[in-house]
């Protein structure tokens, strides 16, 4: 949920706020969209997820959030198209790894560096 009047969207394809939102998801709504997240995690008032993406193409996502109270108030993202073959050359995809946070007690250890 967002707060509309105060909702900054840093994408340059999408306009502001609600209005911004509704145009959005009417146009992917012609294309059977499909959103799998594959990690999200949050840090304060930020939330961040990477996503796999198919609107018609196949895409991965980052996507940042900042959130006062429950409602988001500012969105970043990179959306990039997925590389085929899956693999680069170093053997990884752009979604493999771990999901599960580890090392929670190094937290603000990692925090200022």
């Amino acid at each position: 949920v967002i707060q509309d009047h105060r909702y900054k969207q840093h994408n340059p394809q999408t306009k502001e706020g609600g209005p911004g939102l509704a145009q959005l998801f009417a146009k992917l709504s012609k294309t059977n969209p499909h959103v799998n997240i594959v990690r999200a995690f949050e840090d304060g008032d930020y939330v961040f997820a990477q996503t796999e993406y198919d609107f018609s193409t196949r895409r991965i996502g980052f996507e940042v959030f900042r959130f006062e109270g429950h409602f988001a108030v500012e969105h970043w993202d990179n959306i990039q198209p997925r590389h085929v073959p899956e693999q680069n050359p170093s053997g990884h995809s752009m979604v493999d790894g771990p999901t599960t946070p580890t090392d929670l007690n190094q937290t603000e250890q990692n925090r200022a560096f």
